[in-house]
């Protein structure tokens, strides 16, 4: 499902438009076979322990906005359904002196690898701002 997710469902019934077929006795959508590689490439990079413990560790990850006293730039997808957008707006609000950018982009939460240069200028301005600020 969160393979599913990083994309819009827009972008993902562009790509896998195809109906259900069989192949031998199973029935397979068009998003399989991606799925299936996702999985596999995940399962050869990625311990089962390792992933446990970064998971345990995500869970149990606590820092109050409101404590962060350095600069910090927030960047939000418009169609992020992992992250969505309400929430990146509501951790900024909570960080004194942050800046929000919102990006737009058909890519969901994957924005932030497929958007290069939206995400590349955000990054560059918030560097330059901290080289100007000394």
């Amino acid at each position: 499902m969160a393979i599913l997710t990083y994309r819009t469902p827009e972008e993902f019934a562009e790509r896998f438009d195809a109906e259900p077929g069989f192949r031998g006795r199973l029935v397979r959508v068009a998003s399989e076979d991606y799925l299936d590689a996702h999985g596999e490439r995940h399962a050869r990079k990625m311990h089962s322990f390792a992933y446990r413990r970064l998971s345990e560790s995500i869970d149990l990850h606590r820092i109050d906005p409101a404590d962060i006293r350095v600069p910090a730039t927030f960047v939000g997808v418009d169609r992020d359904a992992l992250v969505p957008l309400g929430d990146v707006e509501a951790l900024a609000a909570n960080v004194a002196g942050s800046t929000l950018h919102t990006i737009q982009s058909r890519y969901g939460h994957d924005a932030f690898l497929k958007e290069e240069a939206q995400v590349g200028a955000i990054i560059s301005q918030f560097l330059d701002s901290l080289e100007t600020s000394r």
